[in-house]
């Protein structure tokens, strides 16, 4: 009878199998991974340090280039400035200049001197009016500075030591134009604040050099007294760098730098020009000048690369400026 057998449990069976034992393979010698690497070849080492090589110079080229690029229009833009300024400074005092004609003859100039690379120019600096002199010798003038009549100075600035003065001198006869003249003086010190001699109010008191060429008599109240400084302009080359500079002397002292620096000594040039318009040569006939010309040639204070470029020549960039001012009174008929 089938019935009859007994069951047996799962748990009471024990079945033992043995699994096959596979050996194990170490992974850098296992066909599906290579064989790892532990550094560079120095072939490959030599390829990476010739493209940094390559990579590097490039970069170089371009910072140097940018580099002097940038400097060159530094350069430039003072180059250009500087010369601006030249042809700024020294027409605007010229323009000033003036010129007048005597009746009796002949015509005085505020140019001195002049040449193709310098000039001497009386530059106005005030204009005060005269109100009496101290005692005797006319060796002290006052000038009204109260402006309670209308009559105060007015100018750039009061008058200082060693300025020039001109006085207009009336004449004996009032009533003759051909005695008026200017008559030239020198201060020795600053002027003092005083009251006028002669009807009171604030006043200054000029005290000259040396006594003025003329009877005090002819002086009249209100008269008009200039007083100006005598200018040098003119290119020099500093011992120290060898560099061309526009110089400025005043009232004969120490010459001082203003502009620079320049591209030689011709940095400055200066053309005079007759009433017609034909240029003056000789260098006597100041008083006929009746307009200047001004050239500057600046330089760059160093050497640039032409253009900015790696492969262009240093050299010293220069630039050419031209104006022309015609004098004061130079549209009066001749």
């Amino acid at each position: 009878d089938l019935h009859s057998f007994p069951t047996r449990r799962s748990s009471d069976l024990h079945i033992a199998i043995r699994r096959p034992r596979i050996p194990s393979i170490p992974p850098s010698r296992h066909p599906a991974f290579p064989p790892s690497r532990q550094g560079f070849t120095l072939i490959e080492v030599l390829v990476g340090l010739v493209l940094l090589a390559i990579v590097s110079a490039i970069l170089f080229q371009l910072v140097i280039g940018s580099q002097r690029i940038s400097q060159a229009q530094t350069e430039r833009g003072a180059l250009q400035a500087n010369a601006r300024a030249g042809v700024l400074i020294v027409p605007n005092e010229l323009r000033e200049l003036g010129y007048s004609r005597r009746k009796s003859g002949g015509t005085t100039t505020d140019i001195r001197a002049m040449g193709a690379d310098f000039i001497v120019v009386r530059a106005m600096r005030g204009v005060g009016f005269f109100c009496g002199v101290a005692g005797g010798p006319a060796d002290r003038l006052f000038l009204r500075t109260d402006p309670a009549d209308g009559r105060m100075w007015r100018g750039l600035r009061a008058p200082q030591d060693l300025d020039s003065l001109l006085v207009f001198v009336e004449g004996a006869d009032a009533s003759d134009p051909d005695d008026d003249r200017w008559a030239h003086a020198r201060l020795a010190g600053a002027p003092a604040n005083t009251t006028c001699p002669s009807g009171g109010g604030a006043a200054w008191r000029l005290n000259l050099a040396s006594n003025l060429a003329f009877d005090t008599n002819e002086l009249r109240p209100g008269a008009p007294v200039y007083w100006f400084e005598v200018l040098r302009y003119e290119t020099y080359v500093d011992a120290g760098n060898g560099q061309t500079w526009l110089g400025l002397t005043v009232n004969g002292g120490s010459r001082e730098p203003i502009l620079g620096p320049l591209e030689d000594v011709s940095g400055l040039r200066f053309r005079y020009f007759n009433r017609t318009g034909a240029e003056i040569l000789d260098m006597n006939l100041r008083s006929e000048v009746r307009s200047i010309e001004v050239g500057v040639n600046g330089s760059s204070a160093r050497l640039v690369r032409a253009g900015g470029g790696t492969g262009s020549a240093f050299t010293m960039d220069t630039v050419r400026f031209t104006t022309r001012m015609s004098l004061r009174n130079s549209l009066e008929r001749p």
